[in-house]
């Protein structure tokens, strides 16, 4: 199998532009933007200041991503507040609070594996015996992008073999877990 790490982007997968827009169109809906970037900007830094939101944005990943967003929205913040997520922690930062979450569990982890396979219709998977469930925790542990990525797998491939597969990248970091399993889906996609 190829190397699954994940190449580092030089570039943000989020401008300061579209981060701009997607916020107008949450904060101020149905309204047509035809102003300028800098008019923008300043629409938006009104509504945030005039109204306070708390604004999530999810999977911040690379570097070229916080340093690009970071400072736009210091500026933008205060009354309004932003969460982000992200696999890199940002502690270098003096005025970002972080929250280290780590992973689920074993108690939880197999709620959750039944959970999510109750949710995708896979009964046996749902009601499977604790021991069986384990097994998953035993290769993926607790982090609930995979066990939702390896359940979803479940649907069209047998556990022992989803298991098998993913004692590959055991003990590699979580990416590389993560594109292995992607990598899987698309196999299956293209024998479709």
């Amino acid at each position: 199998l190829p190397d699954f790490e994940r190449a580092h982007l030089e570039t943000p997968a989020l401008s300061q532009e579209a981060l701009i827009d997607q916020l107008l169109d949450q904060v101020a809906p149905g309204q047509a933007f035809t102003q300028s970037p800098a008019q923008k900007r300043a629409l938006l830094s009104q509504q945030l200041k005039q109204t306070p939101h708390l604004v999530v944005i999810d999977n911040l990943e690379t570097v070229a991503d916080y340093q690009t967003l970071l400072p736009l929205l210091r500026e933008l913040a205060d009354p309004s507040k932003f969460m982000l997520t992200s696999r890199h922690s940002l502690q270098a930062q003096p005025d970002i609070f972080c929250c280290t979450l780590n992973e689920l569990n074993p108690e939880d982890t197999l709620a959750f594996i039944r959970h999510e396979a109750a949710t995708r219709g896979l009964p046996l998977l749902a009601e499977a015996a604790e021991a069986k469930l384990q097994r998953i925790y035993d290769v993926v542990g607790g982090n609930p992008l995979a066990i939702k990525l390896v359940v979803g797998q479940l649907s069209v491939l047998p556990l022992a073999v989803m298991l098998d597969n993913l004692k590959q990248v055991r003990g590699k970091r979580a990416d590389a877990l993560y594109s292995f399993i992607y990598w899987q889906t698309w196999q299956r996609l293209k024998t479709v």
